[in-house]
């Protein structure tokens, strides 16, 4: 229990879960050694350049191959895919991570995957709906995807091109090894018309650790 003076350590909000690896991996060693070799591997590929000094410079036509995607619930009731209304607030102490795994509670649930490039050009949205129909036979309502928000960005085209969000289906509404290899295609086929084994041309895609990510086909 706590007592009455140690009462401003605690807050009244929703929990907030962060992974045990996770809180475990960050120290600054760790993310200092991230950031060494992440400039190694870009300046090695031809996505940046190193001054004299060490310092590692990005072009802008380098930022807009580089892309970062993730992917996140999609929810109509403010729960993040638990069941129920609203998440409850829960009694938490300020500034103390809680280890732990966030779990889907619910039976169903689709997903949308976004991101942008290193330029700040928002990558087209891409919803994966989900389906308990055979896979020959997963299809989606039209009505469904009208009125999906479109994005405008350069990527690897020569000027400004606005691009429509996409759709997959699979059983679970989420990432795999499909459905990932599907949005890659799509992304590189619509964004970087011009990619390339070379130079100047090769295209960075960051993603997280998730279903899907070590299939080779990917």
């Amino acid at each position: 229990f706590f007592r009455k003076e140690n009462a401003a350590l605690l807050d009244l909000s929703k929990e907030q879960v962060i992974e045990m690896r996770r809180l475990i991996w960050t120290t600054p060693e760790n993310l200092n050694n991230w950031f060494d070799e992440w400039g190694l591997f870009c300046v090695s590929k031809g996505f940046a350049t190193r001054t004299d000094q060490g310092e590692v410079i990005f072009s802008e036509t380098q930022k807009r191959r580089i892309i970062n995607i993730d992917e996140t619930n999609l929810s109509l009731d403010g729960s993040d895919g638990g069941r129920g209304g609203r998440p409850a607030c829960t009694i938490t102490i300020k500034h103390c991570q809680r280890p732990g795994t966030a779990q889907n509670k619910a039976g169903l649930s689709s997903s949308l995957m976004c991101g942008s490039n290193a330029a700040g050009e928002a990558m087209p949205l891409h919803v994966m709906f989900s389906s308990k129909a055979e896979e020959e036979n997963m299809a989606i309502k039209l009505s469904w995807i009208a009125g999906l928000p479109s994005v405008s960005g350069q990527f690897g085209h020569d000027d400004v091109q606005t691009f429509p969000a996409s759709v997959t289906v699979n059983e679970k509404g989420g990432t795999d090894a499909r459905v990932l290899r599907q949005v890659l295609m799509h992304y590189m086929v619509t964004l970087f018309p011009d990619a390339a084994d070379v130079e100047g041309k090769r295209v960075l895609i960051k993603i997280d650790g998730g279903p899907g990510r070590l299939d080779v086909q990917s």
